[in-house]
């Protein structure tokens, strides 16, 4: 297994002089030097390296190499990657190696060989070296999408075949087969990208692929061979001359991580507090709006606010106000509406700029029936999706601090708590920080889409300001702290107790400010009915900046059933309720030697149903270990299967029976159908590889 990461430093170039085509070299070229060289002969497969030298599987299988020992890649556990600075250059070169495949060329599936790009559209610059059904194919990913095919369909299982892919930024690239030439294609590209070279697996439609065959003699060129050069590696006589190795210095700057943010100075580049209207009390460029059609004032959080109806907007001058390398947006903003059952597009703030992918238009906005949403217009679309602003209502306050970094991705926080990291979010679109190229606009809005007011906020907002990097924890909770009365949540931990007799939960108090919070606490308890059945005070508290504050709450519930536990927390200046649900559960004590069991309350056969809702077609199986439906072939697909129970407060025990019968993954979640984003369960099975097949059906 390896580890994905993205380097800041820009891929090492070596050679200066310009090839004539790819495969075609000037007599003036020097000899040409390995910058990589993979043997496979050790557990460290790296035998010459001009970068890093690490590369490792993590369940390497040995395999009899056309030279010495081969490496075999049938799964891809068995796949490894290695840095690229000094490795690899994407400006040109070439990379030749000899593959074995173990499977039948006539198979309809994708074969990864070699693979380095983390983005895989066309024109951001990937390299990928992988067998395309009965076809060899070898992309870089170009403005022009040309990539060089060879023919695979008599490659025979257990064969030996030699590859050589060339490349030259400024001229094209062609692919090789045993020594002769089968395609070529003239095109140019900007090198960019310093992602890992992943050996055997790859990204994309070769996500969780493998090579399906065994690599041997990898080598990586610093620049294009001629094809004397490709020949006689081919027939194993070209002579190989390292490239000299980087020194220490120079691979700590090429894996420098993007700078630290937090530790440049936080400065306010823009703010609006709207209480001397709508210039900004704080600007570092132009203060004043640049249109006509204006919000109204109202009452706000503080002072007063800009309430934004049909038309009205707000533009002003970015220059100097924003700053798109990195920074965050924090914001008041009272809901227009009870959660998300919004009719149209509600803006908060919207940079003048193109919407589309790659644009990075700096977007956030109430996108409705899913939530508060924030964009940074990457190529890769990676949005985020706050599911938190469906229990909103109409006329509440909530604080939004909205993050960006190009070289790190996003960050969100509501009502000072963190709610997504890196490109993540309800959305579920990126689990890895994201980056993108910055561009800049003339000019941003606030409080609708366009200058002209379309798709207004409908609201107010108060308190907008624009900072120069992404706050931390503690910054962004000191900014809701600010102004939020009462900076504190609770939860209640463990809310089922048994019904009838003296029992204890725990409150969790959490401090959302940053410094020391001084309240008063009291709770009541309600049944279904709304009768009272327990209240009384908690007393005073102090809940810390750096960690939850623990209480325990004794309570009698006098029958089975679901309780209405309300915390109220008072400050100083306001107070707050905070609602949570309590379980009554009723306890028979069992009669002596009584035996127990579990009672079914529902049962799916999934082989048995006629059809299923799924991502991508399932089927059915047949085997010797019983009937089963298994997945579509790709990685993540999956299928759903419904059911009831009758008692949903209750502990239930799901039973999952799988066929252990060949190595697989499978992961199960438990979903209740009428609420988003709620997994009451997660789980998953491993089979084969390390875990002995029984080859039986087992229950998980």
């Amino acid at each position: 297994m390896f580890i994905n990461t993205s380097l800041a430093a820009r891929l090492f170039l070596i050679g200066s002089v310009v090839c004539a085509g790819a495969g075609q070299c000037a007599e003036t070229e020097p000899p040409p030097q390995v910058t990589l060289h993979l043997s496979f002969e050790k557990e460290n497969w790296v035998k010459t390296a001009a970068g890093s030298s690490d590369c490792y599987s993590a369940m390497a299988q040995t395999a009899e190499g056309r030279v010495g020992a081969a490496a075999l890649i049938e799964n891809v556990n068995q796949s490894a990657a290695v840095e690229t600075p000094f490795n690899l250059s994407k400006a040109r070169g070439t990379v030749t190696l000899w593959y074995k495949p173990t499977v039948s060329a006539g198979k309809q599936a994708y074969y990864p060989l070699l693979w380095c790009g983390d983005k895989n559209g066309v024109g951001e610059g990937a390299f990928w070296l992988w067998r395309y059904e009965r076809s060899l194919r070898f992309d870089v990913r170009d403005p022009q999408d040309r990539y060089c095919t060879a023919p695979a369909a008599d490659w025979m299982p257990g064969e030996w075949v030699h590859i050589a892919a060339v490349w030259d930024c400024t001229q094209g690239l062609s692919l090789w087969v045993n020594g002769q030439k089968k395609s070529e294609r003239e095109t140019t590209w900007t090198p960019e990208g310093t992602a890992p070279l992943l050996i055997g697996t790859g990204h994309a439609a070769c996500e969780g692929r493998a090579a399906g065959g065994a690599l041997d003699e990898l080598k990586v060129f610093d620049r294009p061979l001629t094809a004397a050069e490709i020949q006689a590696d081919f027939a194993g006589t070209l002579p190989l001359t390292p490239a000299p190795a980087a020194t220490p210095e120079q691979l700590a700057a090429a894996r420098k991580a993007p700078p630290a943010r937090e530790r440049e100075p936080l400065e306010t580049l823009f703010h609006l507090d709207f209480d001397a209207g709508f210039a900004a009390s704080v600007a570092r460029g132009d203060r004043e709006p640049t249109n006509a059609n204006r919000p109204t004032l109202v009452p706000g959080i503080s002072g007063q606010a800009a309430q934004f109806g049909p038309r009205q907007a707000l533009r002003y001058p970015a220059d100097k106000n924003l700053r798109k390398a990195c920074g965050a947006i924090s914001v008041w903003i009272q809901t227009p509406v009870d959660g998300n059952d919004a009719d149209a597009w509600l803006h908060i703030f919207r940079e003048e700029g193109p919407n589309q992918p790659g644009a990075n238009a700096l977007w956030l906005w109430l996108f409705p029936k899913n939530g508060l949403r924030w964009d940074v217009r990457d190529k890769a679309d990676s949005y985020v999706v706050l599911s938190v602003s469906a229990a909103w209502k109409k006329g509440e306050w909530h604080h939004v601090v909205a993050c960006w970094d190009a070289l790190r991705g996003t960050t969100v926080y509501v009502d000072g708590k963190l709610r997504a990291f890196g490109g993540s979010g309800d959305s579920g679109k990126k689990f890895i920080p994201i980056s993108w190229e910055p561009v800049s606009y003339p000019a941003f809005i606030v409080g609708a889409d366009a200058v002209e007011g379309q798709r207004p906020w409908l609201g107010a907002l108060d308190e907008f300001k624009i900072f120069s990097r992404p706050l931390t924890v503690n910054e962004a909770r000191a900014e809701y702290g600010r102004f939020c009365k009462v900076p504190a949540a609770v939860d209640a931990l463990d809310p089922y107790l048994w019904a009838g007799k003296e029992e204890t939960l725990t409150l969790s108090f959490e401090n959302q400010k940053g410094s020391d919070v001084q309240a008063r606490a009291s709770y009541g308890v309600k049944d279904a009915a709304g009768a009272v059945v327990a209240q009384g005070e908690l007393g005073a508290l102090t809940i810390s900046a750096d960690k939850r504050l623990h209480v325990p709450l004794k309570l009698n519930l006098p029958k089975k059933g679901v309780y209405a536990l309300t915390v109220t927390v008072k400050t100083a200046d306001a107070e707050r309720a905070f609602v949570s649900q309590v379980y009554a559960l009723a306890r028979a004590e069992p009669a002596q030697q009584a035996k127990r069991a579990l009672v079914t309350v529902a049962e799916v056969d999934a082989a048995a149903l006629a059809g299923v809702i799924e991502s991508a077609p399932s089927k059915f199986v047949a085997s010797p270990l019983g009937a089963y439906r298994e997945a579509g072939e790709r990685r993540n697909d999956r299928f759903a299967l419904s059911f009831r129970v009758t008692e949903p407060h209750a502990p239930h025990v799901a039973v999952v029976t799988y066929p252990d019968d060949k190595p697989r993954t499978m992961e199960v979640m438990l979903q209740p159908l009428d609420v988003r984003h709620d997994y009451q369960a997660q789980t998953g099975v491993f089979t084969g590889d390390e875990y002995p097949l029984s080859n039986a059906m087992q229950e998980q």
